[in-house]
């Protein structure tokens, strides 16, 4: 009961335009600030898998209407979908792969930086990426077996 309850919450912050993000906490401006091979690439790498330069100290701006980021994240009238998504599904799947030593999603995921239970997850129309809400300032995803971790900006 609990899980319909907070996507029907998220979903309803993210869809009307508030300006507090206490109320809404996907929008907003997020700066790329840390960027790491994610654990199961680590655990049986193929590979080089160096972050993106475009993406490294990236802004990703949310708003009701508009993801401005750079390519590939970026679109004009994205359609968002929220959900919450419990550490086993983080980064689709990628913390649970027991052929590769990965047996523990929710100690990999507080490693992370993501508090117990599931984590918000916001989807956009843009990408097939998925952010990950790890609080109210910290959110990370990952692309080609790197994790970037995102914080929010400082107001002007």
């Amino acid at each position: 009961m609990r899980r319909p309850i907070l996507a029907a919450t998220l979903f309803l912050a993210l869809a009307t335009p508030l300006s507090a993000r206490a109320q809404n906490p996907f929008l907003g401006t997020w700066v790329v600030i840390a960027t790491a091979p994610g654990p199961w690439f680590t655990a049986n790498p193929a590979g080089p898998s160096p972050a993106s330069p475009a993406l490294r100290h990236a802004r990703v701006e949310i708003q009701p209407n508009r993801l401005a980021a750079p390519p590939p994240l970026g679109c004009a009238k994205p359609r968002y979908a929220v959900f919450p998504v419990p550490p086993e599904g983080l980064f689709e799947g990628g913390l649970y792969n027991p052929s590769h030593g990965l047996t523990n999603p929710g100690a990999l995921a507080a490693g992370l930086g993501f508090p117990p239970g599931d984590a918000p997850t916001l989807e956009t129309s843009c990408t097939e990426i998925r952010f990950h809400l790890a609080g109210p300032d910290r959110m990370l995803f990952a692309m080609d077996n790197v994790i970037y971790t995102l914080g929010r900006a400082a107001s002007r």
